[in-house]
């Protein structure tokens, strides 16, 4: 893992993350991660665990049943966290 300089050291041999420009210079220095949404990840977790909680305890056909319907549940409500995401 590479490190921004001047914000921590970096493990030897990492030369950092740049973006370059057409003519082979840098134009800035680049972030190697994606902002963190605390709220939906919080949002995400929530669903899988609902999805999980649904289904246990159930063996054979209950749980075919239940984790099919479970399955679209949980599809919807990603997709509607990543519609919130979008208009926010």
């Amino acid at each position: 893992m590479c490190y921004r300089s001047g914000r921590t050291v970096r493990a030897p041999g990492c030369t950092g993350a740049r973006v370059a420009d057409r003519g082979g210079g840098y134009l800035q220095d680049m972030t190697l991660s994606a902002p963190h949404d605390t709220a939906r990840d919080e949002q995400v977790r929530t669903a899988w665990a609902a999805y999980r909680d649904g289904l246990a305890g159930l063996v054979g056909s209950d749980y075919d049943t239940a984790e099919a319907k479970s399955w679209e549940q949980l599809q919807t409500t990603l997709r509607e966290i990543g519609a919130q995401r979008a208009h926010a």
